[in-house]
Order: C-alpha cells, then sequence, then structure tokens
C-alpha cells in the first residue's frame, strides 16, 4: 500500500437482506461490494439476475466496515444487516454402536422403502475417497462454500465422514456441502445458509446439518434460507447441541416455529435413556440414538462415536427412507413420524415427542391416520416502528407462503380467513430488535376486531410477553376452525388493558412470523 493510500478500516462480516430495486435507486451499494475487501457473495438470489424481480427478497453476505454496514442499515430496500455467526459441530467422539432396528428401520423389514432414489443433502466437512468408496451410495452434486476449497479428495476436520453414513440410505443419492472452513469444524451461519439454498437447488429435500450455535443466536440469512425450504417442501433436520442442558441451540430450535425444521436428541439405545451429553426439552422435534453409534473415519474405518450429531442425521435417514418412490412426500413422512413418535417411557422433557420410529410412521401413513400437513402457510414481517403507549395494531405481513387454498389473506395481509373447516394448529413467533419506552410488550393472535372491541375474540392464551433488549416470544394454538373465521396477529404497547389481557406489545425494530397448518377435518 502506498503512503499516499488511507488504511482500510476494519471489517467485520455481515449478512445483508434486501428487497431488490431498480439499479437507478440503488445508492453506494455498488461502489462499496465492488470494493475486492468486501469479499461480496450472494446467498439468496441476487439483485442483478434479471429473473429477480423488483421487491423480491435477496441475501448476500460481504466484510464490511462499520460505517458501511450504517449505510447498509439506512437503506430504503433493506431487510436486515446483521454481523454473522458460528456454528460448531455437535459430536462427542467416544465409543458407540447404532442399529436401525430401534428406529423401527430394519430395511429387509421395510421392504421397498430404501431410499435409493431419495436425494439428501449433507452440510458438513465432506467425506473422504475412502470412505465413499465403503458406501454404496451416489454422489450428484458436491461444493465447497468457504473460500478455499480444499479439492475433491481433501475434507475439512473428520466431521463429516462420521455424519454421512447415517444420513444417506444404501443406495441413496448425496448432494454433499462442505461448510466447514477448519480441521475443528466450525462453519458461518452465512455459508450454511448459502449451502441450504443450493442443496434446495440440486433436488435435496432431506438436508442433514449437525451443527449447533447457541440457544439464543438467531441469523436471519439462515430465516430466509428456512423459508426458501420450506416453500419447496425440504425438511432440514439438525441437532439440538452436546451442552447437556434443557435447552435446545440455533438453528434446531427453530423446529417451535416452522413445520419443515426437526430438533433431534441423543438417547442411549441400551439404556433406553438421553445420553448425558444431549440437550433436552420438551420441545425437542425427536430422539434418536446417539450413544456408541458405529461410522467410519476418513480412513474407511469402523468407529464408535458420540453426539446430537449422529442421532440428527438418523432422523433424517428415516424421513429419506420413508419418502422411497414418492409414495410419501418427506413432508408427510417427517409429520407421521412426529406424530407416531415411541414413548422410551422418559419424561417429556427428556424425550420430547419421542424416539421416532419408521414402523410406527408407514403405518399411520397406510391407514391415513397421520395428520397430513395439507395446509403449511407461513406469513413473516418486519418493521420498524414504536407504538403509542396503550395503543394496539394488528401485524401486516407483506410475505406470505401458502401451500393449499384454504387460508385466504386480505389485501392488506393483516387477516387471514379459513375457507375450510377442521383442526388447525397456528403458531405465531414475536422477536424484538430493541426495546424502547416504559412497559413490558405482549402479543397475542386474535380476530380481526381490536381486543378492545365487542365481539373480539383471543385465541392467544395468555399471548406472548417480552420484555427488554433483543427478545423473542412464541405461541402455539391447536383450535377447531370453522369456516369463515378469522385470525390477526395483534401486537400491543404500553399499560392499556384491553379485554383484561395484554396489557400491550412493543414493537421497536420487531420480526413476527405467523403458521397454519391443518392437522384434520
Amino acid at each position: 500500500m502506498s503512503s499516499t493510500e488511507p488504511p482500510d478500516e476494519p471489517r467485520r462480516r455481515y449478512v445483508i437482506g434486501a428487497r431488490k430495486i431498480p439499479k437507478r435507486l440503488r445508492d453506494v451499494a455498488g461502489a462499496i461490494l465492488g470494493n475486492p475487501r468486501a469479499r461480496y457473495r450472494n446467498i439468496l438470489r441476487s439483485n442483478d439476475d434479471d429473473a429477480v424481480r423488483d421487491g423480491e427478497d435477496t441475501a448476500y453476505v460481504a466484510y464490511l466496515t462499520d460505517a458501511e454496514a450504517a449505510q447498509f442499515r439506512a437503506a430504503s430496500n433493506a431487510r436486515y444487516v446483521q454481523l454473522d455467526g458460528e456454528a460448531t459441530p455437535d459430536a462427542v467422539v467416544l465409543p458407540p454402536p447404532g442399529t436401525l432396528s430401534w428406529m423401527g428401520a430394519s430395511l429387509g423389514e421395510q421392504g421397498e422403502f430404501n431410499g435409493d432414489d431419495v436425494i439428501v443433502a449433507v452440510l458438513d466437512g465432506g467425506t473422504s475417497p475412502a470412505v465413499r468408496a465403503q458406501c454404496p451410495w451416489t454422489m450428484i452434486a458436491r461444493r465447497v462454500f468457504p473460500a478455499i476449497d480444499p479439492g475433491l479428495d481433501e475434507i475439512v476436520g473428520t466431521h463429516g465422514c462420521l455424519v454421512t453414513p447415517e444420513a444417506v440410505p444404501p443406495g441413496g443419492r448425496l448432494v454433499e456441502a462442505m461448510i466447514a472452513y477448519e480441521e475443528s469444524g466450525r462453519a458461518t451461519y452465512a455459508d450454511t445458509a448459502a449451502a441450504m439454498i443450493w442443496a434446495a437447488d440440486q433436488g435435496a429435500r432431506v438436508i442433514n446439518y449437525s451443527f449447533s450455535g447457541g440457544p439464543t443466536d438467531y441469523n436471519l440469512a439462515i430465516q430466509d434460507a428456512i423459508r426458501y425450504l420450506s416453500d419447496r417442501g425440504a425438511q432440514f433436520v439438525c441437532s439440538a447441541g452436546n451442552n447437556g442442558l434443557n435447552q435446545i441451540n440455533y438453528p434446531a430450535n427453530q423446529s417451535r416455529e416452522w413445520p419443515n425444521v426437526h430438533s433431534s436428541a441423543a438417547f442411549d439405545e441400551v439404556t433406553g435413556d438421553l445420553g448425558s451429553f444431549s440437550n433436552y426439552h420438551e420441545d425437542i422435534s425427536g430422539v434418536a440414538p446417539g450413544v456408541s453409534c458405529q461410522s467410519l473415519n476418513p480412513a474407511g474405518q469402523v468407529v464408535r462415536w458420540n453426539g446430537t450429531s449422529s442421532s440428527s442425521p438418523k432422523m433424517a435417514l428415516l424421513i429419506a427412507l420413508g419418502s422411497t418412490g414418492g409414495v410419501y412426500t418427506p413432508q408427510q413422512v417427517a409429520h407421521a413420524l412426529r406424530g407416531s413418535a415411541r414413548n422410551t417411557g422418559r419424561s417429556r422433557t427428556r424425550q420430547g415427542s419421542g424416539a421416532w420410529n419408521l414402523a410406527n410412521a408407514l403405518d399411520l401413513l397406510a391407514d391415513d391416520a397421520v395428520p397430513h400437513p395439507e395446509v403449511s402457510m407461513y406469513a413473516y414481517a418486519t418493521a420498524r416502528q414504536l407504538i403509542p403507549n396503550g395503543t394496539d395494531v394488528k401485524v401486516k405481513f407483506p410475505v406470505t407462503d401458502y401451500s393449499s387454498p384454504d387460508i385466504e389473506a386480505n389485501a392488506n395481509r393483516d387477516v387471514f380467513t379459513f375457507r375450510r373447516g377442521g383442526e388447525y394448529i397456528v403458531a405465531a413467533t414475536a422477536r424484538y430488535d430493541a426495546f424502547e419506552g416504559p412497559g413490558e410488550r405482549y402479543f397475542g393472535i386474535g380476530n380481526d376486531l381490536a381486543p378492545n372491541q365487542t365481539g373480539a375474540l383471543r385465541y392467544a392464551g395468555q399471548g406472548g410477553r417480552v420484555s427488554g433488549g433483543v427478545v423473542s416470544a412464541s405461541l402455539t394454538i391447536p383450535k377447531r376452525f370453522n369456516i369463515g373465521d378469522r385470525i390477526a396477529v395483534w401486537a400491543f404497547q404500553g399499560c392499556g388493558n384491553a379485554l383484561d389481557l395484554l396489557p400491550g406489545v412493543g414493537l421497536a425494530g420487531r420480526t413476527v412470523g405467523l403458521s397454519i397448518q391443518r392437522t384434520g377435518d
């Protein structure tokens, strides 16, 4: 660098979400991203892709100075500007066996459900030639996401060699996304989000991610990618973490909010109890063997290992096996596995939904007794506004995704009408990125009447209470709705007493999600 050149300010890695706007309206973004030091890379679509329409979501990763990040935050089309985070592999390499029979998945017993035509993606550190030679699956696509590609015959760490044979059915098809960037196996959220989207584009509808961050992590590029998978019916199976605590790490904890995300805890098939290292929680999607499990090291030798990194791919494997031949979709199989999980005899806190069992799931699917997710709608809203004390507003959702016409949104997308009666699960989540003004914030689900009006309904129980800093809350309502019933998500601020209820939800940089899933007639 010459003495006349100003030194480059410190740069940090950011994930940026935007909505595409015409080039003539883009201010300084082009110049900033054109700087080689920014190392700009797309995650979700590109502003420069003519196939992307104005107003559609885009996302990318870039190394920015603090001043540049502030410019992006101030842009009119910004959705989010967030420092990228990292996740670590959830493996505890100790001795182990792992058997399919514990999961009701003996290939001989299940006959044609062998998974040989199913595409499974594994996001990890890659597989070695020795491992690939031992496994009778076909790799149909492979891509490296960190900046340095170690080459086809190289891997990053040993973790991917352990995980992949447990996730991909014999004779199945593998999409390998290498996201680990160092021997310890760490991976950035930006690389993970890009890999999720790429894997879905390769046709993968079952995706395993045996990594996790912290329980309070929340990365908006990952959220974009989860929504992208949801739109395509792709199931995302994640390890809950190996802290031995009553918590679900990110992004596995998104199984509370997204029907296509599944969190996995590790059980010991010998003792029939939770592995001592495994995280646990009543909201865990399910458990699978993760103690003393058998897999391959990079040399292709059989080894034993432990971790929710091992239980997660087994749950992905069950979805893949049940999806053979397209008789049932991965979405149907995943929901059947959760709905028919075997009670291990342990508490709900230790086993979550229970032990996933393929035989049980196939029986339910064959009998048409499983609650098929016939409607899976997701609505998503972000805003930066402060609601005056004692007032309430309906949340307007600019983005809604549907898989059936059973739910109809009004023109403002702040009221949803049921066009078909039946049993539904309605879930809402709220996240507040700032806390402004006095009092606590609440949000709730009701009909389209303001909560203090005569005839207003509130389905939210005690509502979702949030207070202070960067916080989140959620509500889940299993309920029968009739044709013509309406729902809305309401936010309340301050100390009002609408309907005896929610004294207020504050909005100062909020993200609100709403999902509606049909579970029966």
